[in-house]
This record gives structure tokens, C-alpha cells and sequence, in this order.
């Protein structure tokens, strides 16, 4: 029995406005574009080279775009943030100054904190408070970080972090700062307290009074090319630096460089670029975890994990003498970043 009308949903639905692409396209519009620097921006200062500081004031506009994935996500911290700081209103915390400049001038350093937060009951001038930076960031971050130090013991963004907050405690004469994370999903809250580390902060004001140096000489001279610090040539920290292309870190190869147009090649690239991260970290923790558990046979339970432990008998073999090749990847262009702090 023949039924009428279409049942081909490729045809018949072609007219419907795929509603998916338009909110994305909403919230691309929303995130804007790049815009050149007041100045060295506090939230830059953590990155642990003096060359990308001068990059980036220098050549803000030549920073390599987030893909739209970091951008949406980066705009969801940012939607998340208002919300947080409404709620924090809404229970009587004395939060004020969202999002206030600050600066120092004589080394050209800009900064925006998320808050300040009275963290004695009133908003008296004598009482105490502190910057208060807010944080939605991944599951595996939320669960790492619990004190200070474990912003330290990681991924570049956390060190980026810690360094944020202790410029603005330093900046605004305070003994302590506060990190006030978010679960994504989940939104479940965590608070770290964090005490001005001084020998830190000063060290990052140097690299930034070293950055100003080259900074100011390139714009007095703006009819020279400009002179930038040495290079780090590291590879965890250049391979994913948003400047990559126009630094152009030594790669040090030993004969000429062969371009190979691969587009599946390049995908995987990619993509092994992304689980770069998670692996190393994974690495680590295997490390740490060896070395916590007893050196013995048998079982163990800890929380909701069942550790066996067996005994391995390696086999001694000697390996013929023979050739490999090794390699080494280093990507020249700023990949997703999936990590990046709202």
C-alpha cells in the first residue's frame, strides 16, 4: 500500500535553517576578534618566555586565532563568570571592582581582575581583601588543582594562572589572593586561597621589565625592524605558542626541509598534537603511582580501585645491531586550546 507525501528527509526539510549553525555563528560574533594591547597584559606574564611577552604587544594582530571550539569555550567561561559573580551577591559576599584596570605604568603592565573580594565582614577601608579570579575550566583540571603549588606542577595555562593572581596581589598591595574554580559541566565550586608568593611575582615583574626594553625600543624606532629577546627553543612550550610561526623556533635539522601535502597526514598531526597533553600526563601519573604503591605480591584496594599486583620475570635478550628512524614533532602554528583559561 502506497502512502503519499515524501519520506526523504533530505529533500523535504532542505528549506529548515539549521538552528545549530546559526547560535554558533551567534557566539563566534559575540567572542570578537583581537585587539591590539594597552600594554603587557598581567594574564600574558606567565608564559615562560620573555620573547613571547614582546610578541605580543608587538605583534598582537599576527597571534594565531583560536579555533572556534576555544573560542565558544572561552566565551561560555566568560558567560559563566557573570553568573558566578551574581550568585556570589546574591549570598552577602562583599565581591566589588569586576573586571577594574589596573596597571603599572613604568613597565607598561595592564591588567583586568575578575573581582576583589572583602573577605572581612564589611567593605571598611581598613578591612583586608584580596584579588579574586574565577576559573571554569575541565574535570581533569578541577581535580589537580587544590593548593598553590599545583598550579606549578603542570600545563603552561596553570602556570599562566598563578601568575595572574600573584601580579594582581602584588599590584594591589595585598597578602593573599583567591582562586575561585568551576567544574565544566557539573558547575560544582572549589576555593583556594593563595598567599602572595613575592619572590615569584618579582621574578615575573624582571621578565617583564626585560620585555619592556625591547618593547619601547622597537616603538621609538618604528622604521627599523625590531629586536626581539633569544629564543627558548623549547619544545613543550614553543609547540604550543600562538607566536610559533612568526618566531620560528630552530628546528635544528640537519638537511633540507621537505614539504609533504598529506591532508591525512596533517590530520593526524593534528590530532596527535592534541592527546600530546593527556598523555604525558598519564605518564606521570603512572610514574608517581609506582612509586606510591608497596613493592610487593597481592592486593590492594584503594577507594573504589582494586590494585593486583603480580611478580614478572623478565627475559634477558641481547638486540642485533640495526638502524631506526627517530622522530621528533614540533608544530609551528598554534593548535586548539582546549586548556585555555577563560
Amino acid at each position: 500500500m502506497e502512502t503519499s507525501g515524501t519520506t526523504n528527509t533530505e529533500t523535504h526539510f532542505t528549506d529548515i535553517p539549521d538552528l545549530a549553525e546559526q547560535l554558533k555563528e551567534y557566539r563566534l560574533d559575540r567572542f570578537g576578534g583581537a585587539t591590539k594591547p594597552a600594554g603587557i597584559r598581567v594574564s600574558e606574564l606567565g608564559w615562560p618566555c620573555t620573547r613571547y611577552l614582546v610578541h605580543s604587544v608587538l605583534d598582537w594582530d599576527n597571534r594565531a586565532p583560536p579555533s572556534d571550539w576555544a573560542k565558544m569555550r572561552m566565551q561560555e567561561g566568560a558567560d559563566r563568570e557573570k553568573i558566578v559573580m551574581r550568585d556570589l551577591n546574591a549570598i552577602g559576599a562583599n565581591v566589588w571592582g569586576q573586571q577594574d584596570t589596573i596597571e603599572w605604568r613604568a613597565l607598561n603592565i595592564v591588567g583586568h581582575p575578575d573581582a576583589k573580594w572583602y573577605y572581612e565582614a564589611t567593605r571598611d577601608p581598613s578591612s583586608k581583601f584580596g584579588p579574586l579570579e574565577f576559573k571554569y575550566t575541565n574535570e581533569r583540571y578541577f581535580r589537580k588543582l587544590n593548593d598553590p603549588a599545583d598550579f606549578l606542577n603542570g600545563d603552561i595555562f596553570l602556570r599562566k594562572w598563578y601568575s595572574q593572581l600573584q601580579i594582581y596581589t602584588l599590584l594591589l598591595n595585598c597578602e593573599i589572593g583567591f582562586f575561585l574554580l568551576e567544574e565544566c559541566p557539573g558547575g560544582v565550586p572549589k576555593f583556594i586561597i593563595c598567599p602572595l608568593d613575592y619572590e615569584f611575582a618579582e621574578r615575573e615583574l624582571q621578565r617583564a621589565e626585560e620585555a619592556q626594553m625591547y618593547i619601547s625600543e622597537a616603538l621609538a624606532k618604528p622604521n627599523r625592524k625590531p629586536e626581539y629577546p633569544d629564543k627558548i627553543n623549547q619544545h613543550a612550550i614553543c609547540n604550543r605558542c600562538p607566536f610559533a610561526h612568526v618566531c620560528m623556533p630552530d628546528l635544528r635539522v640537519d638537511s633540507a626541509l621537505n614539504i609533504i601535502d598529506d591532508q591525512m597526514l596533517i590530520e593526524l598531526l593534528e590530532r596527535r598534537q592534541e592527546l600530546e597533553l593527556a598523555a604525558s600526563e598519564h605518564r606521570a601519573v603512572c610514574k608517581k603511582l609506582n612509586m606510591m604503591l608497596p613493592d610487593s605480591v597481592g592486593q590492594y584496594m584503594a577507594g573504589d580501585f582494586v590494585i593486583k599486583q603480580t611478580k614478572v620475570d623478565r627475559k634477558g635478550y641481547s638486540v642485533a645491531p640495526s638502524s631506526y628512524i627517530m622522530r621528533k614533532f614540533t608544530c609551528l602554528k598554534k593548535r586548539r586550546e582546549d586548556e585555555k583559561p577563560s
